[in-house]
């Protein structure tokens, strides 16, 4: 009786008390604890596998914000690049008094074209001074030219060795000896003296039609070289040609070798001149070309990539602050749920007693529930 007054004065339970009515609702409350319990723990695994989910979403996001990052990076130095491409472009136009890249493409080929022309003209005369230097250097002022030699060709083509140069003859004369013929024929060496049959050359139709330009090219008779009268009258008729007295006068022709050797190095100075003003012309071309052709659009497809690139990492990082949102709204239940677990937990434990005790009491009471 002791024990069982003690357990129903623990259970508070009156005489008048309905023991199995008390029972079922304990056990009731026990069984709502459990359910509670056991919802929790699969509330718990979808918040767990929403979390790694979340994770494995976080992780994707971080990688590829990596990416962007870097491909943002690697945009930026293009950026550069063709921000300094396009300085220079406008330089050049300030260079060349340009507004427009393919106005600039114009001039500069414009430019170079006449540069070409200019170094073509002085690689001619660098020839022409070359020749006559070595011509001043054998002792003749003057050598063949192309139509004397075209001229002499057919004559002996057609006639065999019966001519001899000017510039030839008074090579094989003393100095003195020139001196006295060239006062008499001064044009003697621009022309072609013939030693036989001078009649039937100088009325030849083929040599007549030798095409020859504008040129004159005179034949002189071996024998008009013996005369000591002038072949013609000097003093009715100039020549405006070399000096003769480069035939006779050793210092004249030591002056003027070495005047050829300053026109000659003045000519190689302004060709090299040229050919770096047609260098540095040829670059600006193939630079400004390229940058209309290519550069332009690149740096378009560049300004295009980046604005790309941007929106998807605004868009990134959007995604990253909602997942970081649900990972602490996720992080926030699972604290409840433990709050809530421990204290469903203690009723538990409370009820599980109470139950435990009318166990007992039934015993003593020999009451079968």
């Amino acid at each position: 009786n002791t024990h069982i007054g003690s357990l129903r004065g623990e259970l508070e339970l009156y005489l008048s008390t309905d023991i199995r009515a008390e029972y079922n609702q304990c056990r009731a409350k026990a069984d709502d604890i459990e359910a509670k319990l056991e919802a929790n723990v699969k509330a718990r695994e979808t918040l767990s596998s929403k979390e790694t989910e979340l994770d494995y979403a976080m992780k994707d996001v971080m990688v590829k914000l990596e990416e962007a990052e870097n491909e943002l990076s690697e945009n930026m130095q293009q950026r550069r690049k063709y921000t300094e491409l396009s300085e220079r472009v406008t330089k050049l136009m300030e260079i060349y008094g340009e507004s427009n890249i393919t106005a600039l493409t114009t001039e500069i080929k414009n430019r170079s074209r006449e540069a070409y022309l200019e170094e073509e003209t002085l690689n001619r005369s660098l020839v022409e001074k070359k020749a006559y230097y070595e011509q001043l250097k054998n002792g003749y002022p003057i050598g063949a030219s192309e139509e004397i030699q075209k001229v002499y060709e057919y004559i002996e083509r057609f006639y065999g060795d019966i001519a001899i140069m000017g510039i030839d003859y008074l090579k094989k004369c003393d100095t003195a000896d020139r001196g006295i013929i060239l006062e008499r024929i001064p044009v003697l060496p621009y022309c072609i003296i013939i030693r036989k049959n001078y009649q039937k050359v100088i009325t030849d139709a083929g040599i007549k039609g030798l095409d020859i330009g504008n040129y004159a090219v005179p034949l002189v008779a071996v024998e008009a070289l013996d005369k000591r009268s002038n072949l013609i009258d000097n003093v009715n008729l100039v020549y405006v040609m070399k000096d003769s007295a480069l035939y006779t006068d050793e210092k004249a022709l030591e002056k003027e070798l070495r005047k050829t050797e300053k026109d000659i190095e003045d000519i190689q100075f302004r060709l090299e001149r040229v050919a770096g003003k047609s260098q540095v012309l040829e670059q600006d071309y193939d630079f400004a070309k390229e940058y209309e052709s290519v550069y332009m659009k690149e740096a378009v497809a560049v300004v295009e990539a980046s604005e790309r690139i941007r929106y998807t990492l605004k868009e990134l990082e959007s995604n990253k602050a909602s997942i970081l949102s649900e990972l602490e709204e996720i992080q926030k239940k699972v604290t409840e749920f433990a709050d809530t677990d421990n204290l469903l937990t203690e009723s538990l434990s409370e009820v599980t007693t109470r139950l435990d005790k009318f166990t007992k009491l039934g015993f003593f009471i020999k009451f079968c529930f």
